[in-house]
């Protein structure tokens, strides 16, 4: 699989599922091209791949890494706050 670095140096794969392109279709969960409007695979690659915005800031810094205990705790108390509305 090809790969490309972006401006932090992080090494993606050239893909579908890095692509700027991909959009999820809202009844059916499935990956779509935007250019060809047509259902793909997460590993399929085209001539139109662009880089998505959010990997080309991957590596910016800034984020944080959470504990598997602190993002359990955030999930039973959001889901448990949505299921009593």
């Amino acid at each position: 699989m090809k790969t490309f670095r972006n401006k932090f140096g992080i090494e993606i794969n050239i893909c579908c599922a890095s692509c700027q392109f991909k959009e999820f279709h809202k009844k059916t969960g499935k990956r779509i091209c935007l250019v060809t409007e047509q259902p793909v695979d997460c590993k399929d690659i085209c001539e139109d791949w662009h880089l998505s915005q959010g990997l080309e800031n991957a590596g910016v810094g800034g984020g944080t890494v959470k504990s598997y205990e602190h993002l359990k705790e955030v999930f039973v108390s959001r889901t448990s706050t949505t299921e009593e509305s």
